[in-house]
């Protein structure tokens, strides 16, 4: 099992929280000592991916059937922010199209 270490205490670590729960990770909390919290996962979310934590939210997001629009959404992000990563991911990845880069994803075991 991946572990993730959230810092902060904010209703955003709380959502991300839950929603690596759901995706099988386990989550550890520390608290920070700041005034405001914020959200860092420790590493990535798959050891063995090159992807960032959020470029992975950003697939998963996709694989569940949710639109850029929704997505960006789901993320707290603009669609054209969300573009950007979507842009980012196949050019590490070294594919050409969206499905191309959620297929290796799935190939990979990065979208559990």
């Amino acid at each position: 099992m991946v572990k993730v270490e959230i810092e902060g205490t904010s209703p955003e670590v709380e959502r991300l929280s839950l929603l690596l729960e759901q995706r099988g990770y386990e989550v550890v909390f520390r608290w920070s000592s700041g005034d405001y919290a914020r959200a860092t996962v420790s590493g990535r979310l798959c050891p063995s991916s090159p992807l960032t934590p959020r470029q992975l939210e950003v697939l998963l997001c996709l694989r569940d059937g949710l639109t850029y629009r929704e997505a960006a959404e789901r993320l707290g992000l603009s669609r054209q922010t969300l573009k950007n990563h979507i842009m980012a991911i196949k050019k590490r990845l070294g594919v050409s199209t969206t499905m191309g880069a959620l297929a290796r994803g799935l190939k990979e075991g990065w979208l559990v």
